[in-house]
């Protein structure tokens, strides 16, 4: 009975060793997966060049990958793959190779400044298209919200445009890779086709700010408002009296009048200590895709959004959407998005700004984004707005828009005021968020010290009220 139990505990002993050799080997092959192997245009060339290297056409690289025995186990290895066309695709636009390679050469030497966002909560930030082999990886205020539905309906038989999904409702069937087990998630990185959109980091945080903090939006106003008032009393940021005490107004406790300095504030700290919640909205970009650590096939950018959408739809021969249409439509989806949103929050809202407010910053909101002309007024009155339906919000909007200046005239205005915006917060401040924000601006070759923002902010500073009070 002893030798039987001795046997037991050695076969124990022995499987235990071997499961734990498994697991070191697969996460060394993981690791090594994960390690930028073509962060050079050097290294990038070879990684796209396997047919160059054989000798063999396009057409025949089907020998080059085996077929699955099981019918019923999809495998992504085929011909033309989602992966090895965007690969190929991306050799023949010199713009976007340009980009690839400014980016694998901005990522040399940062494999392992890797942020703070822990490692756990990266798969959460991937979506995937099985029907296309495509994972995204999402940047908030970065095309988020459009490519969570585009995906969706990729995937889907009754769906034809992203428009039909709801905002609210992008994460209800969405695929992520994090319900993946880890093998699964090793092969979809290794044979899927991996992109990323990003912005532009002055205008990615002022639309952050705008969204999340200006316009009504309780949720975040009890999220984040304290914590950024604070942040900036323990800073001795001098404050207006209304924002020195706490209970020195009915409703300040709402943290509803945080203002664009005060939020710069915030991000800088959040960044700089541990001490502060942080926001997916406000995080750099680099922290929430790891760009340096993953290699990615494709990087978008907002800036360039039409151009990009269109190759990628163009490179994965998917005909299902008409980009010019899309971008008609994506003013009328804004504003439903607006209005439907205000209305279900009304209950919280009235707590802390009446709705006559609510809707005159969503107003002046679309006035700053460039859908609305600045002589367009809101047309209701403080009693209308107590009973404004979304339809009514949606209609006006529609109609200011329509009777707005020329699109080349909005698109001024849009500048006018992301540069009157960025006048009202502190030149120290703003020299100490390209800080925080250095690794954005390096891997994604934006300029950190845009005239735009810097060399009208030397002028006279703006009273945050001058650009934002709508009362």
């Amino acid at each position: 009975m002893i030798l039987c139990r001795k046997r037991r505990i050695f076969r124990g002993n022995l499987a235990g060793i071997s499961l734990i050799l498994l697991t070191m080997f697969v996460f060394a092959q993981f690791q090594e997966f994960l390690s930028p192997s073509c962060c050079g245009e050097e290294h990038y060339e070879g990684s796209v060049r396997i047919k160059d290297q054989l000798s063999l056409p396009l057409s025949n690289l089907s020998e080059l990958y085996r077929k699955p025995d099981n019918q019923n186990n999809i495998s992504s290895f085929k011909t033309h793959s989602s992966k090895v066309l965007i690969q190929s695709a991306v050799r023949a636009v010199p713009y976007i190779q340009e980009r690839f390679v400014k980016y694998n050469s901005a990522c040399e030497g940062k494999e392992y400044i890797i942020g703070r966002e822990p490692d756990r909560s990266i798969p959460q930030h991937f979506q995937v298209s099985k029907s296309h082999q495509l994972i995204y990886c999402s940047i908030e205020k970065a095309g988020t919200t459009f490519w969570r539905r585009v995906l969706q309906v990729l995937d889907s038989t009754n769906l034809d445009s992203p428009y039909q999904i709801k905002p609210m409702n992008v994460n209800k069937n969405a695929q992520y890779l994090y319900k993946e087990d880890i093998f699964r998630m090793m092969a979809k990185l290794r044979t899927h086709a991996l992109f990323m959109f990003v912005r532009n980091p002055f205008h990615r945080l002022l639309s952050g700010y705008l969204d999340k903090i200006y316009t009504a939006n309780p949720f975040y106003w009890g999220l984040l408002g304290k914590e950024i008032r604070f942040t900036g009393v323990v800073n001795n940021i001098l404050r207006r009296p209304d924002q020195i005490t706490v209970n020195s107004k009915p409703h300040a406790s709402c943290y509803h009048n945080i203002t664009f300095d005060e939020f710069i504030q915030y991000v800088i700290e959040a960044e700089n200590t541990t001490a502060r919640k942080r926001d997916p909205h406000f995080m750099p970009m680099y922290d929430l895709c790891k760009p340096c650590q993953f290699q990615y096939d494709f990087v978008g950018k907002m800036e360039t959004f039409k151009k990009d959408f269109t190759f990628v739809m163009e490179t994965l021969n998917i005909s299902k959407f008409n980009v010019n249409s899309l971008e008609e439509k994506a003013s009328e989806d804004v504003f439903l998005d607006v209005a439907s949103s205000l209305d279900e929050r009304r209950k919280e809202i009235v707590k802390c700004i009446s709705m006559h407010e609510a809707y005159l910053r969503s107003w002046r909101h679309m006035q700053i984004k460039g859908l609305i002309g600045t002589k367009e007024v809101y047309p209701f009155s403080e009693k209308q707005s107590l009973y404004l339906t979304p339809f009514q919000l949606v209609h006006a909007m529609k109609v200011a828009r329509s009777r707005s200046i020329s699109r080349d005239d909005l698109k001024k205005q849009k500048e006018t005021f992301f540069v009157d915006i960025f006048r009202t917060v502190e030149l120290e401040k703003l020299k100490k968020l390209v800080k925080v924000l250095k690794n954005d601006f390096e891997i994604f070759d934006y300029d950190p010290y845009p005239q735009s923002v810097f060399a009208h902010n030397i002028a006279d500073r703006l009273d945050f009220s001058e650009v934002f009070d709508v009362l």
